[in-house]
C-alpha cells in the first residue's frame, strides 16, 4: 500500500475537481494547505500534521523533497490545454496583488485579513498570502503571459523526467480533456468505480474554464 497522495499540478488545472473526486473515494484530502506551504518555504518538507492521506494544488516545484520525505508516495500532475489554462490564470489574478482585501469578501473575512496584515507589519505573524505562493510558483505575483506559459511548460517537462520510470508512482490527468475515475482509481489501487459523475470533468461544467 502507498502512502500519501501528492497532487501538484499548477493552479487551474482541475485541481480542486480532483481534490473533490478524493473525499469522494474517501481520502481525507487538503487543498492547497498555507500552513504546510510555509513550512515548505521555510525548507521543511516532513510537515508537523500527519492526519491527511492527500494533497492537491501543492508542491509544485518541492514535489523530489516530499518524495524524499513520504516515500512510497503517488504523485499526480493536472494538466490541460495550455491556451485555456493562460486565459483562465490570466482571469484568476486579473489586476490583483494576491494580498489585497476583497470588495465581496464578507466582514469577518476582511476584518481577520487586515488583523494579518497589521501582524505582518508588526513582525507578529508570517502567515503566507496567495501574494507569496504566485511568487513562489511563477516568481513574480501579477500576470505576466511569456512568464507564466515558460514556468506551465518546463514543470511538465521537469515532472516527466523525474518519474520517467516510476509510472506506478506518477499519473497525468486533463480533467477539462475528459480524464475521470476511469484513470484515477486503477492508479489509486481502487477496484470500485464510484457511481457518481466525476467533478467538473467538463470544459462547460468547469469553474476553472
Amino acid at each position: 500500500m502507498y502512502n500519501k497522495i501528492f497532487n501538484f499540478g499548477l493552479p487551474k488545472t482541475g485541481t480542486t475537481s480532483l481534490n473533490q473526486a478524493l473525499h469522494i473515494l474517501g481520502f481525507k484530502s487538503l487543498h492547497n494547505p498555507k500552513n504546510f506551504r510555509q513550512q515548505a518555504m521555510e525548507g521543511h518538507y516532513h510537515f508537523d500534521r500527519d492526519d491527511w492521506q492527500a494533497i492537491t494544488n501543492f508542491g509544485e516545484h518541492f514535489y523530489p523533497q516530499l518524495d524524499q520525505a513520504y516515500p512510497n508516495s503517488k504523485f499526480i500532475l493536472t494538466i490541460r490545454d495550455e491556451t485555456a489554462w493562460l486565459q483562465s490564470w490570466r482571469k484568476q489574478v486579473g489586476a490583483s496583488t494576491g494580498d489585497e482585501v476583497g470588495a465581496r469578501w464578507a466582514w469577518t473575512r476582511k476584518l481577520r485579513t487586515w488583523e494579518r496584515g497589521i501582524k505582518r507589519v508588526l513582525k507578529y505573524d508570517t502567515r503566507i498570502t496567495h501574494k507569496h505562493a504566485r511568487i513562489d510558483i511563477f516568481g513574480t505575483y501579477t500576470f505576466h503571459a511569456e512568464r507564466c506559459l515558460y514556468v506551465y511548460r518546463l514543470h511538465q517537462k521537469n515532472a516527466k523526467e523525474y518519474f520517467q520510470d516510476r509510472p506506478r508512482d506518477f499519473l497525468i490527468m486533463n480533467i477539462p480533456e475528459g480524464d475521470d475515475w476511469e484513470k484515477l482509481c486503477p492508479f489509486l489501487e481502487i477496484d470500485k468505480i464510484p457511481d457518481v459523475p466525476f467533478p467538473c470533468n467538463r470544459p462547460e461544467q468547469s469553474p476553472y474554464a
